[in-house]
């Protein structure tokens, strides 16, 4: 398992957002900090501002493996610039702990309709162990 910590995610505005349904089990965001320890993970929820954001996914969708972490995701534009921004500002749609296949991957991309959608909330998570059972720490 994949082990990232507490994390900082930007999600979208409602729990209701299309979004949802294009994952497998877990929230559509964008991680903006991880591998932080509790305390960190506070102080820095603290910096963050100005969070209504409209995403864009860009690009073609991108397989990533790492350890027994497997994921699919598509790189993200927001419509405005903001210092805590990551460099690497994605959203993943499918997390697996085996291989996923060019047939996952395919419904994956013929699911997404919307490529726009709304992102203001910010939720702080502690994401060890299964993707499934990460948590919602702080607010």
């Amino acid at each position: 398992m994949k082990n990232f910590g507490y994390c900082i995610w930007l999600t979208p505005d409602s729990e209701e957002d299309e979004w949802y349904n294009y994952t497998n089990g877990f929230e559509p965001h964008i991680t903006l900090f991880k591998y932080l320890n509790k305390e960190e993970a506070k102080k820095r929820e603290e910096l963050i501002n100005d969070t209504n954001m409209e995403i864009t996914l860009v690009g073609e969708l991108i397989e990533c493996v790492e350890d027994d972490f497997n994921s699919l995701y598509y790189n993200v534009s927001a419509n405005k610039k903001v210092e805590w921004w990551p460099e690497d500002a994605h959203v993943s749609f499918n997390y697996s702990y085996k291989s996923i296949s060019k047939k996952e991957q395919d419904e994956i991309k013929e699911k997404i309709k919307k490529r726009t959608t709304k992102f203001s909330k910010i939720k702080v998570k502690k994401c060890d162990g299964n993707y499934t059972s990460w948590n919602k720490i702080i607010n």
